[in-house]
């Protein structure tokens, strides 16, 4: 079997449609076909991105156009801007976009929430209640007011923070904006200021302004000292279901990271400039990654480094563990 057949062939198995990090994933179980290149992931990604029979849906998600018809009668319609502002494109984003904040909250051994009001919805073929671990049940970490208040959260990722797995507390809040006001948001996030959680708006681009005018109004004064407070793109958050944006983001606890180890990636090819700009011949560090073994890490940094895109060889980069 072909490398880019093995890819059809997985997309069917998924459904038609398929995020690049599930294709990285699902298309080694096929054994039929041999990879050998150095570089699966990026041949991969050439070929959703060359193949005729492939098209993409948004940033990140791809699928059969021998699917099309039947993916669109489900609810997954490529974004134009005809359809940008329609109720149909506008629920297929705020649930696609959730279930990933779910899969990377869950991959991070966070436990997962999204309000009941959400669960049926879909992340592809697969309900949000699958993929939320708390199945929509609300801890109660507070007073009712605030957990009520934060009920209708669009997702929130809670933590024991190494304490007592019965005790959870919120340790992210996220709101999706399609196109509804950020002001909302804002005021739930206000209300909830006092908990030692980070707060993220998952939006468009093109609202980072509009975010950032609601953010200097006086009421908000005291959100603004929260000591993280990123405008998180719907772009950056397709990138990968491992994205090393994220991953440093969420400066938690040091237990909270104790399961995880950090390594380093780094080449002697090419040169550095110093500070009076000659040129040195010494070690480039390409990227550090948090995993739980070497094999993730080497899988995290093919997704989040390109490596060719660089100019630089992958046979000649070298990993070794952070305090080994």
């Amino acid at each position: 079997m072909k490398q880019y057949e093995a890819v059809i062939e997985t997309l069917k198995r998924l459904g038609g449609a398929a995020t690049l990090g599930q294709l990285n994933q699902e298309v080694m179980q096929i054994t039929e076909c041999t990879w050998k290149t150095k570089t699966p992931f990026a041949s991969i990604r050439r070929i959703v991105q060359d193949r005729p029979e492939i098209y993409r849906i948004k940033p990140g998600l791809w699928a059969l156009e021998s699917h099309r018809q039947q993916l669109e009668a489900n609810g997954m319609i490529v974004e134009t801007s005809h359809n940008r502002n329609s109720k149909a494109v506008e629920e297929f984003n705020h649930s696609y976009y959730q279930g990933l904040l779910l899969q990377i909250g869950n991959m991070e051994h966070f436990q997962t929430y999204v309000p009941s009001q959400d669960k049926n919805k879909r992340f592809l073929q697969t309900p949000l209640a699958e993929l939320n671990s708390l199945q929509s049940q609300m801890p109660a970490y507070s007073y009712e007011a605030l957990v009520h208040r934060s009920s209708t959260v669009d997702v929130i990722w809670f933590s024991d923070f190494g304490l007592d797995e019965s005790l959870l507390l919120p340790a992210a809040f996220y709101e999706i904006e399609h196109s509804t006001d950020i002001q909302n948001s804002l005021l739930k996030f206000n209300d909830l200021r006092g908990f030692n959680a980070k707060m993220f708006i998952v939006a468009d681009a093109k609202r980072e302004e509009e975010f950032r005018k609601k953010m200097s109004f006086s009421a908000f004064h005291a959100l603004k000292k929260k000591t993280v407070w990123p405008f998180l793109t719907m772009r950056d958050l397709s990138k990968s279901m491992r994205t090393k944006w994220l991953c440093g983001m969420y400066m938690l606890t040091s237990k909270i990271k104790s399961t995880m180890k950090e390594y380093v990636f780094y080449t002697t090819e090419g040169t550095t400039l110093s500070p009076n700009q000659m040129e040195v011949e010494n070690c480039q560090i390409l990227s550090f990654e948090r995993a739980e073994n070497v094999e993730s890490a080497w899988f995290s940094f093919q997704q989040n480094f390109a490596v060719e895109k660089h100019g630089f060889s992958l046979n000649k980069v070298l990993c070794r563990e952070i305090g080994e």
